[in-house]
């Protein structure tokens, strides 16, 4: 360095300066190496006494509890480090904005973000379904942008009762933001009716559909999708083709192209046929010219190959106005012929601005797009390179703003290689028009260059920095200050270790001891608290950590928050005070919870709005060991808030007598606390809780009994009487299930001679039986008179060798039949008859469980109700061969006899395949 005073330059690190200059230096380093290692002692002992604190209560915490605490390290690196910054740098922005002539944010306490920003920003998350069900819970304006990017989709098993439920229910919020749905059939016919039901429900609920995708091994859902919504914009087909012959699978490409044409509206069509085994080029298609796909399409996909289909589509191109045309074929090894496509592309020369091709191995020519004078983007998928440099060279338009070329994993090495000789080659033809040449960019990726570093412009150095001819002089000063420089570092190392040793004697000799005591005495406390009242409390750790951390960290965040809001110019959140969400929104939500007890038991402790309906689906089952009394306490204590929302006990008795009296408390305290009991449950050895049911809550709908033998004959008729006359007792039973498990030699034959004095309830609706008996059939049907069964279900547990009377179940049926809508029913093997069902004429619904076929085959022939909707038939005891033989026997015969009627038939077998 130089320093310039009147034209002369003198050093200031020359002869004169320097010998100064690094005496002080010298004296200087040993000063602040003894300061550094001081502090860093003092450090490191403060940090090494709370950390072997730490260890220890880590060790003796994991060895108690068998888990794991957060390390020393992680939690202090919040608490000391990253919450003070975040909270300085708060600071900092609320003291420099009072400093500003402007505000930080000057925005009006009544601002709302325009809805074209919240539509903008949530489209980008349309691919991601959890943030859109995320999005529709935070705020009213960001609720239509996001629901209407929701899209339902319908599958065979996917709980769509429950689709048709939540859409016919007055809660219903979502039907008008519905825009897609997706039918997927696994078989020819397989939900076809339920599908029917959820698309007839969203067209009643106002929901405008403008997309479909059928997928599978029918395209039949495409009727029912015209029927109720005609006015789709958007269809996909995407056809697994079962049949093994080309005329079969000509039939169905046909189907698919003549469901095509009837929505007047249609735009985008893309179809996917893929023929298992077989290509589909060489499939004839006669037929097709009687079919005209709408004039309305302006976007056509095909992701297969058939010549007649390129030929009908160009014989027809004076109806279309084609914009976008997709043709992805995937990679044949065989060569094709181009002419068909060539021919297609010709007449929509004026029209089409946007095209997707595969480039494959041609045979008589090529892709010839020159033609194409008003095309803006065109996509290659690329599998053959010398087709793909030929199409390249046919581009003859001026409006080309983007071409991408799309390279298999295969051809990438050989197109990389041939990178340079393609460029060169294509891009002098298409470089004659000048606006493509600078309307758009090809860009190949190269190895990258070698970077070299560059030279110096001076060549050398001018000079000597130091003064070198007086080096003699500085080697003599560092000599004689090396031995006050190792005197210095020798002192501040022994000082250093000191201290260290005295912060060691300190932590042993006082800290560990008082540490150890403290914990005794907290550990003995807590084991004579869990041994007195049979609950943990926290341990040493786990309640000073939060005393003397968590709790204060907490409160400083909520006085900073407090401090701070106070001095800004805008609220923290503009959000009114009145504002909430729907509670459509949250009944729906946990709704879908309603199975996990955990989950309800947390939401019911999140806000005031989820409690209702959290604590309304939650069930208190009442066992005989499962902590009565303390439910008892909790009924009867003033904080109890859950009893109005309780609707459902289980009562479970493991003796005759077993916990009958405790049971009494706890259906008194929930009579006291103004529970509304619903429905109850009774199981086990004895039929008596009916009785205490029956004293507290005389206003059950639904009473379910499962009777637990083994027993005698006449223990079990007596028990059958108790169980008959206890449901009798209750006046608004709408569904009663009877059901005998375990006992010895079943109840068919055991005698009820004693019944004639009971009634059933005349507002039952619904009765299933578990098990079969004759004299109660018989008396079942003596007192039809006084029932108007709506459901009635026959399920035989077990599977029966012998054979059974049906006389009994046809003459209770026959009684009902002008009110049964519902039938369940197990077929076995009959004798003297079968189960006739042909006076059932307001039926809906039949389940049939079958273990004989031959019986199954005649109670079907035997149906002859207008009203029915589903028949549905379910058997895992026969093989694939009885399968078919049963089909083919029943089903179509049966179906196309009575073709008015709108049911299917589902047979699911053990191996878990549908056939219709």
């Amino acid at each position: 360095m130089y320093s310039k005073d009147g034209g002369e330059g003198e050093s200031i690190c020359g002869e004169k300066y320097f010998a100064h200059i690094f005496l002080c230096i010298i004296w200087l380093l040993p000063l602040a190496l003894i300061a550094f290692l001081f502090v860093g002692t003092l450090l490191q002992g403060f940090f090494q006494c709370f950390t072997e604190l730490y260890k220890n209560a880590v060790t003796y915490y994991t060895a108690c509890r068998q888990e794991n605490i957060p390390s020393f390290i992680e939690f202090y690196a919040y608490a000391w480090i990253f919450h003070p910054i975040r909270r300085i740098r708060i600071s900092c922005r609320i003291l420099t904005s009072k400093f500003r002539n402007h505000t930080m944010l000057n925005i009006p306490r009544d601002f709302t973000l325009p809805q074209e920003l919240c539509e903008i920003i949530i489209n980008f998350c349309y691919p991601d379904r959890a943030t859109l069900l995320t999005c529709s819970l935070v705020c009213k304006a960001w609720i239509p942008a996001s629901r209407r990017l929701l899209s339902i989709r319908v599958h065979s098993r996917d709980r769509v009762r429950e689709l048709v439920k939540l859409l016919n229910s007055p809660d219903n919020t979502i039907s008008p933001y519905v825009q897609t749905v997706s039918l997927w059939m696994h078989t020819k016919h397989d939900g076809l009716v339920r599908y029917r039901h959820a698309l007839r429900s969203l067209a009643n609920a106002d929901s405008r559909i403008s997309r479909a995708k059928i997928s599978g091994q029918s395209s039949d859902p495409a009727i029912a999708l015209h029927r109720y919504f005609p006015h789709i914009r958007r269809l996909s087909f995407n056809y697994e083709d079962q049949g093994e012959t080309e005329g079969t699978s000509a039939t169905n490409i046909r189907h698919i192209l003549l469901y095509s044409s009837l929505f007047c509206d249609l735009k985008r069509l893309s179809i996917q046929f893929v023929r298992r085994g077989n290509d589909t080029e060489d499939v004839p298609l006669p037929s097709l010219e009687a079919m005209t796909l709408p004039a309305s399409l302006r976007s056509l996909s095909l992701k297969f190959w058939n010549k007649d289909l390129l030929r009908w589509l160009n014989r027809h191109h004076a109806t279309l106005r084609l914009t976008t045309f997709k043709l992805k074929i995937g990679g044949h090894w065989l060569a094709l012929d181009p002419s068909p496509v060539n021919s297609l592309l010709r007449p929509c020369r004026t029209s089409l601005r946007f095209i997707t091709l595969t480039m494959i191995q041609w045979e008589n020519g090529f892709l010839d797009l020159r033609f194409l004078t008003e095309l803006r983007a065109v996509v290659l998928h690329v599998y053959h390179l010398p087709s793909t440099k030929a199409t390249l060279s046919s581009l003859n338009s001026s409006h080309i703003e983007t071409v991408t070329i799309i390279i298999s994993g295969d051809s990438l090495g050989i197109f990389t290689a041939s990178a340079q000789l393609f460029s060169f080659k294509a891009a002098p033809e298409l470089s004659d028009n000048a606006d493509f040449a600078t309307r758009h960019l090809i860009t190949f990726t190269a190895t990258p260059g070698i970077l070299m570093p560059l030279s110096s412009r001076d060549g050398g150095y001018d000079g000597d920095i130091c003064g070198v001819k007086k080096g003699w002089h500085l080697l003599a000063c560092m000599l004689w200050l090396l031995p006050l420089t190792v005197t210095g570092l020798l002192t501040g190392i022994f000082i250093a270790y000191v201290l260290f040793s005295l912060l060691c004697v300190f932590y042993t000799e006082v800290c560990t001891p008082l540490y150890k005591k403290a914990v005794a005495s907290y550990c003995k406390m807590q084991n004579s608290y869990t041994a007195y009242r049979q609950e943990n409390i926290p341990t040493f750790i786990e309640f000073y950590a939060y005393a003397w951390i968590f709790h204060p960290i907490r409160r400083i965040r909520i006085s900073w928050r407090i401090l701070a809001s106070k001095f800004r110019n805008h609220a923290m959140q503009n959000v009114p005070r009145d504002f909430t969400l729907p509670q459509e929104l949250f009944e729906i939500i946990l709704t879908f919870c309603s199975l996990d007890r955990a989950t309800l038991l947390t939401c019911s402790l999140v806000c005031k709005a989820w409690i209702p309906t959290s604590r309304r689906l939650l069930s208190i089952r009442v066992h005989s060991r499962d902590r009565v009394r303390e439910l008892v306490k909790l009924l009867n204590s003033p904080d109890n808030t859950i009893s109005p929302y309780v609707q459902t006990v289980s009562l479970w008795m493991h003796t005759k007598h077993d916990g009958l009296v405790r049971y009494r408390h706890a259906l008194c305290a929930l009579v006291n606390a103004g529970s509304r009991i619903y429905r109850a449950k009774i199981a086990g050895r004895s039929a008596d809780p009916a009785i205490a049911l029956r004293r507290y809550f005389p206003h059950l709908r639904r009473l379910s009994f499962s009777y637990e033998g083994p027993g005698n004959i006449a223990e079990t008729s007596t028990t059958v009487r108790r169980i008959l006359l206890y449901s009798s007792l209750f006046p608004d039973l709408q569904r009663l299930s009877i059901q005998f498990t375990n006992v010895r030699n079943g109840i068919e034959d055991v005698p009820l001679s004693s019944l004639e004095d009971i009634t059933l309830p005349a507002s039952l609706r619904s009765l299933s039986l578990k098990s079969w008996n004759y004299d109660l059939l018989r008396w079942l049907k003596r007192h039809h008179a006084t029932l108007r069964l709506r459901t009635f279900k026959l399920k035989l547990r077990g599977f029966y060798w012998q054979a059974l009377d049906p006389r009994p179940i046809i003459y209770l049926l026959r009684s009902s039949r002008s009110s049964l809508w519902f039938v369940t029913l197990r077929i076995i093997q009959w004798k003297n008859g079968f189960l006739d069902l042909s006076f059932l004429t307001e039926l809906r619904a039949v389940a049939l469980y079958v273990n004989h076929i031959p019986s199954a085959k005649a109670t079907l022939s035997t149906l002859n109700s207008s009203h029915i909707e589903t028949v549905s038939i379910t058997s895992r005891h026969w093989g694939n061969n009885s399968l078919d033989d049963f089909m083919a026997g029943i089903s179509f015969r049966f179906f196309y006899r009575k073709s008015t009627w709108r049911h299917y038939i589902r047979s699911t077998a053990s191996g878990s395949r549908d056939i219709t």
